[in-house]
C-alpha cells in the first residue's frame, strides 16, 4: 500500500460535541492523500460512535481505543508510532480546519528555500496578526518560546524524517506545556522554518477549563518545562 503524504494525529477524549465538525474539516481538504489517526483515550460519552461513523465512510480515518486513560502525550505518541505519512500534522478534537490546511504545508515545503517545519496563522487563542517569514533555528527557538510561532503543535506540520531520526515523542510526564516542549525539542534538530499568516486552523476556546489553567497550574508548569530544557541543553 502507497504511504499517504500527511499523518494528521487526533487524540481524542469525550469530544463528542464537536468532533463530528473536526472529522468533517478533514474530509473536506484540498489534499486527499493523507491518513487520519485516531487515538480514543477512553472516553466515556459517545466520541467514539462519532468515529466510527466516519470511518464507516471514508477509510483514510483510523480508530485505535485505549482501555485506561493515559491522557494527550500518550495518545499522541500512539499516533507517532503508527504514522506512515512523510509529513506529521496533530490536530485536537474540539478543532476545526479550513479546506488549505493541508495544502497550504504541502507547499511551504514545495518552496525553493527547504523548510523543515510549516507553520500556518490560525484563528483563536493567542491569534496574533503576522507576516509570512522565514525562520532560523535561533529565531524559531525564541518564537517558540514567546512569539507568533508559539508552542502549540496543532498550528505546525512536521518531517516524520527528523522525528523518526531523533527519536522524538511527547513527555508523558507533562500533562500541560507537552506541545511546547516537543517543539523545542524538534525545533533544536532543523535550521529553518516557515510560517504563513494564512489563518487555516480554528482554535476552540474552552473557557470554562482554560482560563483555570492560566493562574498556579501554569506558571508551574512554566517552571518545570524550563527545568527541563536546561537539562537537555536546549536555550531559548
Amino acid at each position: 500500500m502507497e504511504n499517504p503524504i500527511f499523518s494528521v494525529i487526533i487524540p481524542v477524549y469525550n469530544l463528542e460535541d464537536h468532533l463530528a465538525q473536526c472529522l468533517r474539516s478533514l474530509q473536506h481538504q484540498t489534499v486527499s492523500n493523507f491518513e487520519v489517526l485516531i487515538i480514543d483515550d477512553c472516553s466515556t460519552d459517545q466520541s467514539c460512535a462519532v468515529i466510527e461513523s466516519c470511518i464507516n465512510q471514508d477509510p483514510r480515518f483510523s480508530l485505535k481505543k485505549r482501555s485506561t486513560n493515559h491522557g494527550v502525550s500518550a495518545a499522541r505518541n500512539i499516533g507517532l508510532d503508527n504514522a506512515r505519512g512523510t509529513y506529521i500534522c496533530f490536530v485536537d478534537g474540539d478543532d476545526w480546519l479550513e479546506p488549505d490546511f493541508l495544502s497550504q504545508f504541502l507547499a511551504a515545503f514545495h518552496q525553493a528555500e527547504p523548510t523543515e517545519l510549516a507553520i500556518s496563522g490560525h484563528y483563536g487563542y493567542l491569534s496574533v496578526p503576522g507576516r509570512n517569514r522565514d525562520y532560523n533555528q535561533h529565531a524559531l527557538l525564541s518564537s517558540i518560546n514567546f512569539g507568533i510561532v508559539g508552542g502549540f503543535v496543532w498550528n505546525k506540520c512536521f518531517l516524520k524524517r527528523i522525528i523518526d531520526d531523533h527519536h522524538l515523542r511527547f513527555n508523558e510526564k507533562f500533562t500541560f506545556l507537552e506541545d511546547q516542549l516537543f517543539s523545542f525539542e524538534y525545533a533544536v534538530h532543523i535550521k529553518n522554518a516557515h510560517y504563513n499568516h494564512h489563518k487555516t486552523y480554528h482554535y476552540r476556546w474552552q473557557s470554562n477549563t482554560e482560563w483555570k489553567r492560566m493562574g498556579f497550574e501554569f506558571f508551574s508548569a512554566r517552571k518545570r518545562l524550563n527545568q527541563k530544557l536546561k537539562s537537555e541543553g536546549i536555550k531559548y
